[in-house]
Parts: structure tokens; C-alpha cells; sequence
């Protein structure tokens, strides 16, 4: 096998060209391939974004930032949006309380005896207080 003559051949090509101009040469002549891309480009890759692959979102937090979206899609259903993630221990009241039955005083003491954290409204209360 002559794997070495190869790579030096193919790398003597490529060195002289872009990665875009490589992958539309090779295309070209219906060598299936695509560029290696950096995260930056992938962020915005307008085909991923117009195809809903990728979604602008404004988090709370983080600022705009671009997510995958599912690549699942059913027919004659659109999309949901993405929505940011929740601020830790924000569902708490919800997952204890309505889900696991637990009265408010219960949460109250599974916060308090530092079972479970306090959500972000809770700290934000509490400092409000202060």
C-alpha cells in the first residue's frame, strides 16, 4: 500500500487551497465531504439556522446564545421555541409540592434543613429583606 505517497499528494493539494475550496472541488467532482468547521462557523451556519437545527435564544443569564434544537420533526406540527434553562432549584415548590404532595411547610423544611436548595426567587426575596 502506498498510504504515505497518498497523504503527501493530498496534502501538497490541500495546503494551497481553503477547507471551503477543497470541499467544493471535491464536491464538484462528487466526492461526497464537508469542511471542518470551528464552533464559530457552526454557530452561524445560516442553512442550520433556516433548517431550525439551530436557535437564537436570549438567556437570562448567559446573553444570546445559539442551542441545537431537537432534529426531531413531525408532520403538520411546528416546532416549539427553545426556551432558556430555569435558574437551579427554580421548580422546586412545583416538583415537591404539586408533584410529590409535599405541603409548603414540608418544603419549607427540606429547605431550611438543607435538603433541597432554595430557589433563585427565594434568594432574591430573602436579599430583598436585607
Amino acid at each position: 500500500m502506498h498510504f504515505a505517497e497518498v497523504d503527501a499528494l493530498l496534502e501538497g493539494w490541500t495546503k494551497q487551497l481553503g477547507k471551503n475550496d477543497v470541499a467544493q472541488r471535491m464536491l464538484a467532482a462528487k466526492v461526497p465531504c464537508a469542511p471542518v468547521r470551528n464552533l464559530g462557523e457552526v454557530m452561524h451556519d445560516e442553512n442550520m439556522h433556516a433548517r431550525g437545527s439551530l436557535q437564537w435564544i436570549d438567556h437570562p443569564t448567559l446573553g444570546r446564545v445559539v442551542l441545537p434544537h431537537s432534529p426531531l420533526v413531525f408532520e403538520d406540527s411546528d416546532r416549539r421555541p427553545i426556551e432558556p434553562s430555569l435558574p437551579l432549584g427554580a421548580s422546586n415548590d412545583e416538583v415537591f409540592g404539586r408533584w410529590l404532595g409535599h405541603s409548603e411547610q414540608e418544603v419549607a423544611a427540606l429547605k431550611a434543613e438543607g435538603v433541597i436548595g432554595e430557589s433563585q426567587d427565594d434568594v432574591v426575596a430573602k436579599a430583598e429583606v436585607l
